[in-house]
């Protein structure tokens, strides 16, 4: 795959088992585990467009509406193992590409959570723009202002 061309694009109905193969063994960045086969989510993937229709994506995430305008980013999921690092970099661009097509839509906020402290990967949504809404204590609520 190459870095150059990579695309996020919503992830069609007939992709979704290409999701559900790639979360197998796929770390959880931020948010919390999901399933393909919700469909009450939207899917997205960070690929690029030229590679065969069953490659696996960059990244994945995960996002459904919270409320008007408001758009809830419910998990970042990209591959574990020795390119951890790369695969980072990836999921942060995946969700700064996610925030861009967002700009373009009735969406006014993207918001996304982490459990607890020290649960999932802050830097990853600082790094794409979210910052952290502070007064809450059981979650890290994390938003931003499209």
């Amino acid at each position: 795959m190459s870095a150059d061309v990579l695309l996020l694009r919503a992830v069609p109905l007939a992709r979704r088992p290409v999701v559900a193969r790639a979360l197998r063994g796929w770390r959880l960045l931020v948010g919390t585990p999901a399933d393909p086969g919700q469909l009450h989510l939207q899917w997205w993937e960070l690929a690029d467009p030229a590679e065969p229709p069953d490659a696996l994506p960059a990244a994945l995430l995960a996002t459904r509406p919270s409320g008007p305008g408001t758009v809830q980013l419910i998990a970042v999921c990209a591959p574990d193992g020795e390119h951890a690092a790369a695969a980072h970099a990836a999921a942060a661009h995946a969700v700064r590409a996610l925030i861009e097509l967002l700009r373009a839509t009735s969406a006014r906020k993207l918001v996304a959570s982490l459990p607890s402290a020290g649960e999932g990967d802050a830097s990853l949504l600082a790094a794409a723009g979210l910052g952290r809404v502070t007064g809450l204590s059981e979650i890290a609520l994390y938003a931003i202002e499209l």
